[in-house]
């Protein structure tokens, strides 16, 4: 009984450490994204994160072009050993497809059944006429910004 509470305990205690150390000092992940990935720097003594699109990588220097708006385009240059941190900025992952098939779905429905009133060849106008429409609804630009997401890429030991 002994032994299977330390190794419960050994698993406890020492997985995520290790998950931890593999996450945070994988310089290599850096060096891995693409050239233009939208990333966040952060520096030890910074006050502020810097955004930018990745330049070039190596051992030593990361190096990326700001993304500020209304500005003219910075290169920055940022020695590995002053990064507190590298954050990936990617979307969430919004449905906008999914979300215009399921509204022309609701727009065919409801257009079918209100042309299957007159008669079957008004159910199909109806519906085809529901579907472009709610659909084109659906895929108009949204005047919200799209949703990002931060993914930690490395911190610094």
């Amino acid at each position: 009984m002994t032994r299977i509470a330390s190794l419960l305990l050994l698993i406890v205690f020492i997985k995520p450490s290790l998950e931890a150390q593999s996450t945070r000092n994988n310089w290599a992940a850096v060096e891995q994204l693409p050239l233009g990935q939208r990333i966040e720097v952060i520096e030890q003594n910074g006050n502020y994160p810097a955004f930018c699109r990745i330049d070039l990588t190596d051992d030593t220097t990361l190096s990326c072009i700001s993304s500020a708006p209304n500005s003219q385009p910075e290169r920055m240059a940022f020695p590995v050993a002053n990064i507190a941190a590298v954050y990936s900025i990617e979307p969430s992952g919004r449905f906008d497809r999914i979300l215009a098939l399921i509204t022309a779905a609701i727009g065919a429905t409801m257009g079918g059944l209100e042309g299957a009133k007159d008669s079957p060849k008004g159910a199909t106008i109806g519906a085809t006429a529901g579907a472009l429409i709610f659909g084109s609804i659906a895929l108009q630009p949204s005047p919200i910004p799209p949703d990002i997401r931060r993914r930690l890429i490395y911190r610094a030991p």
